[in-house]
């Protein structure tokens, strides 16, 4: 009888374990449905009120720390003294996963020609045509050494990639200048690696380029030179590299090392 007894009671332990599992499996994916139904701060703010979480309790250090195996948006926390972002996470791509997007433009409807707030505060959606924004930028990479990626895809239909072992930017006292930028490899020209110690320029605060504003679109920039993948459009959705190819899709990722 006591033995009966005993494995009824763990038949009751496990079934209890079990649907406590599909509990938190069922509430764990209605929270991924709500993150990424999120487009904006605002949107985060008013999740935070419909559901009284601790946004840092649901948050990641990084793309890479969450480990999650779905591309898609991720509430990111560089540090327990930082308020979370909304970020979008690439976990699948030829060189694995973890890759935090900090430029996409493919669309070519969203205008790059910002003045400094955007371009410090971030603008579009982080699942579509984004810039992050240079104040989270700062934070993610100066918690934690992270490399950086940059995809290009001209209007030939040629894809190249530059890839840099290190990558991290300054703060707005510092005019967010490029600090720091690693071993480059890849199939692209080496595109930022003549910009490291340069500071940051949007069309209303020059911190280089030439007085007559003929470079549009925030970049880090040095007379007009190197390219810049914020650069004005052309033609439809393309827009042009320094060597004068028109380019139909750029986008920018880092991750955590």
């Amino acid at each position: 009888d006591r033995t009966i007894e005993r494995q009824l009671a763990a038949l009751q332990a496990q079934s209890h374990k079990t649907l406590s599992l599909q509990t938190a499996w069922a509430q764990q994916g209605k929270l991924w449905k709500d993150i990424q139904a999120l487009s904006s701060q605002e949107d985060i703010e008013r999740f935070k009120l419909s559901t009284g979480l601790d946004l840092a309790s649901i948050s990641s250090r990084s793309c890479k720390a969450a480990g999650q195996e779905q591309s898609g948006k991720l509430l990111i926390q560089p540090t327990e003294h930082d308020e979370p972002f909304l970020g979008y996470c690439v976990q699948q791509s030829i060189f694995g996963g973890g890759w935090l997007v900090i430029q996409h433009r493919d669309k070519g409807i969203l205008n790059f020609n910002r003045n400094w707030s955007e371009y410090r505060n971030g603008f579009g959606r982080v699942d579509e045509d984004v810039w992050l924004g240079l104040e989270n930028l700062h934070r993610i990479t100066t918690a934690r050494k992270h490399e950086l990626l940059v995809v290009l895809k001209y209007a030939t239909g040629k894809s190249v990639y530059a890839r840099y072992s290190s990558f991290e930017i300054g703060s707005e006292a510092e005019q967010y200048s490029l600090k720091k930028l690693g071993h480059y490899t890849g199939t692209a020209d080496d595109l930022m690696s003549s910009l490291v110690s340069k500071k940051f320029t949007t069309k209303d605060r020059n911190n280089g380029i030439k007085s007559d504003g003929s470079c549009e679109g925030g970049w880090w920039m040095d007379p007009c030179t190197s390219t810049n993948i914020n650069g004005p459009r052309t033609e439809g959705f393309t827009f042009v590299d320094r060597l004068s190819k028109l380019l139909l899709f750029t986008r920018m990722m880092i991750r955590e090392v």
